[in-house]
């Protein structure tokens, strides 16, 4: 016995070594699905077009025999399977996507097929006419029991609950044409990626001039749109070479026109966040406190991107610093961390509790830039900073807070940050209302900008030019005050209201502050 225990362990340990060997990761195994069905398609429109060769012939007497006039679309279908497998971030394919794709082969099918008699059914598949096998399958029993008008209403109506399923909507939305916008908008997002980035390539601005001698701030000329003959930049070079000087703008003769960036060139984001079991958790929560003698009342649940809240109302007498002191308590029942609790929530009697999401949904930018939130916005200058935890988007005003420091540990996403912060003020302002000085000591945050029409200047790489861009900023500050002190206004935007040559904003970003403050103190 103990012989043939050992062969078997021997033999079970030889098979998994085998199995070691020829091991494929998940990855791997989709990828290959995704190249087959690609490859597939482009064979089978291949043989459509009759430029495949007898197997291209087989594949389409087959597609024919099954589909009949719908083998056109199953290609299409195999393409778009594949791209969705392709982008499993982007889009979750579920078994109910595949059930309601099934459905509306079925429905369209047994649509077409219904132009054949019942009794001329079965031979018309034979020719390629009418919707082929799948197609005979739902038409013909329909024809024999309810006829053809009849059979057409089942077909129609089945065909609008395979939609409804295999896209997860619902029949007002589907009424508005909301699945066709949002197909439509995900092929002209694809379309305004290739027309921007070809046209962005195109339409080079001019290389500054550059004079070695000096530690001046390159020249530079902008032309402007619709025809308009192009304006000279004004040349401040006042003082001594000491300070170094840079290229001022006129910013009453110079125009560019304005620049609409469309919002399909972002990304959309559809993930969604898993909170888990929020009955449970409530329970929980509950059950912990009443185990320390404090009875409370569970209120509302906020599901957040990153975090769900759980409210909570405890009864008189019990004092906050009992249910923050079990914070750990709580985490040790929820099995979460780290674990926040708000006592109390402002401008709430309640206490909020706050746990970690088990999925985090991502908060791209293009939900924040057309929320209603931000299409109310007060300033062209606001910052989107995300969603709180109500999902409800939230923005700062940086006239309101001119000096922005933003910090953080290494990988803690400030790039990020500060990518977005720029992206977001190109979507609200035109060259002519908004400047920007990009200062990028790394020379690999903020190159991709080069091209920018908002730019005064190129991006700045060398310490010395990054020390007279900060002289230049204090002159013109000094130089807007004056400004300003003549005309009786406040800030920019009451003189911009009160004057025809408008001031434009000038937003300086530093990236790497501290190497630059160790490098140029």
């Amino acid at each position: 016995m103990a012989e043939r225990k050992q062969k078997k362990r021997k033999k079970s340990k030889e098979s998994s070594d085998q199995e070691e060997q020829f091991f494929l990761s998940a990855e791997t195994k989709k990828g290959i699905t995704v190249i087959v069905l690609f490859a597939l398609a482009f064979i089978l429109i291949l043989s459509l077009l009759d430029v495949a060769g007898s197997v291209g012939q087989l594949l389409d007497t087959v597609l024919k025999t099954l589909f009949g006039w719908g083998n056109v679309v199953f290609p299409i279908i195999l393409v778009a399977v594949a791209y969705l497998l392709l982008f499993p971030e982007k889009y979750k394919v579920r078994l109910s996507n595949y059930i309601g794709l099934f459905l509306l082969i079925l429905s369209y099918s047994g649509l077409m097929h219904l132009v054949n008699k019942p009794e001329m059914a079965l031979e018309a598949i034979s020719s390629g006419k009418g919707g082929g096998y799948f197609g005979l399958i739902l038409s013909w029993p329909l024809q024999k029991i309810m006829g053809f008008w009849a059979s057409l209403i089942v077909l129609v109506a089945l065909l609008i609950i395979a939609i409804l399923i295999m896209f997860n909507t619902t029949l007002a939305n589907l009424a508005k044409g909301g699945v066709f916008v949002n197909l439509i908008n995900r092929f002209r997002n694809f379309f305004y990626r290739l027309k921007f980035s070809t046209k962005f390539n195109k339409n080079k601005l001019p290389e500054p001039a550059t004079d070695e001698t000096e530690p001046s701030f390159q020249q530079k000329e902008v032309e402007a749109e619709a025809g308009e003959e192009k304006k000279e930049a004004l040349i401040s070079s006042q003082k001594d070479d000491q300070e170094g000087q840079m290229a001022i703008f006129s910013e009453a003769k110079h125009k560019t026109g304005k620049i609409d960036l469309p919002v399909h060139l972002l990304n959309s984001n559809g993930s969604k966040p898993t909170s888990g079991d929020i009955k449970a958790n409530q329970e929980k929560i509950e059950r912990t406190l009443e185990n320390f003698g404090i009875l409370v009342e569970m209120g509302d649940v906020n599901v957040g991107p990153t975090v769900t809240q759980y409210t909570l109302r405890p009864s008189q007498g019990v004092k906050l610093s009992q249910i923050t002191t079990l914070q750990n308590d709580l985490a040790l029942a929820l099995a979460a961390h780290p674990l926040r609790i708000e006592a109390p929530i402002p401008g709430k009697s309640l206490v909020g509790i706050e746990v970690p999401n088990q999925i985090v949904a991502i908060v791209g930018l293009r939900e924040i830039l057309v929320s209603e939130a931000f299409k109310k916005r007060k300033s062209s200058l606001s910052i989107p900073l995300g969603k709180d935890v109500s999902g409800q988007s939230k923005m700062v005003d940086l006239d309101s807070m001119p000096h922005l420091l933003i910090a953080g540990a290494t990988g803690s996403g400030k790039s990020v940050c500060i990518n977005a912060v720029i992206i977001s003020l190109l979507y609200q302002n035109s060259p002519d209302d908004l400047k920007l000085i990009l200062v990028d000591p790394k020379r690999v945050e903020f190159t991709v900008y080069n091209k920018l029409p908002h730019l005064l200047t190129p991006v700045i790489t060398e310490t010395d030019k990054i020390v007279n861009a900060l002289k230049w900023i204090v002159r013109e500050m000094d130089r807007r005050f004056h400004l300003l002190s003549e005309t009786g206004k406040r800030n920019i935007h009451s003189y911009n209201v009160a004057q025809e040559e408008k001031m434009p904003y000038i937003v300086l970003v530093i990236d790497e502050l501290a190497d630059l403050m160790s490098t140029a103190a």
